[in-house]
């Protein structure tokens, strides 16, 4: 699908799917060896919690071969807008985004999960985040 100046097709971004992971797994760990030290648990149970901390493998398995969906992102005369899922909404980015050399967080509503992260590998190449970069800060 061909760009046009003002719309992005963001795809997920590999480096932020491995810290996704990363911090999957970390927040399992320490779940369980809190439950674990707070409950005290004998020998036997310890031995299902070594089994239960497979768990993140299989989870990592499963998020590094799910297919990550794709979101476009334009500006056209009625302001921004996002399209997932084939709906297309308008947003207003509120000020909590970030704004970095090689990666840019959009938030757009109070809740985690209304927010687009776009790394530099999310885009085609390094011109076209130069250029959404140019869209949303009026400079690079």
């Amino acid at each position: 699908m061909h760009e046009s100046p003002a719309e992005w097709c963001i795809r997920c971004s590999r480096r932020q799917r491995q810290l996704d992971v990363a911090a999957l797994v970390i927040v399992f760990i320490l779940v369980v060896t809190l439950l674990a030290e707070f409950w005290q648990v004998s020998q036997s149970v310890n031995r299902l919690y070594a089994l239960l901390a497979l768990l993140p493998i299989i989870g990592i398995f499963i998020v590094w071969r799910w297919p990550a969906p794709s979101a476009h992102i334009g500006v056209n005369q009625y302001g921004w807008w996002l399209a997932r899922n084939g709906e297309k909404q308008r947003v207003n980015w509120h000020p909590g985004s970030i704004r970095r050399r090689d990666y840019v967080c959009l938030v757009w509503g109070f809740w985690p999960w209304q927010c687009i992260r776009i790394r530099l590998d999310s885009l085609p190449d390094e011109e076209s985040f130069r250029r959404l970069k140019y869209a949303l800060y009026g400079s690079v």
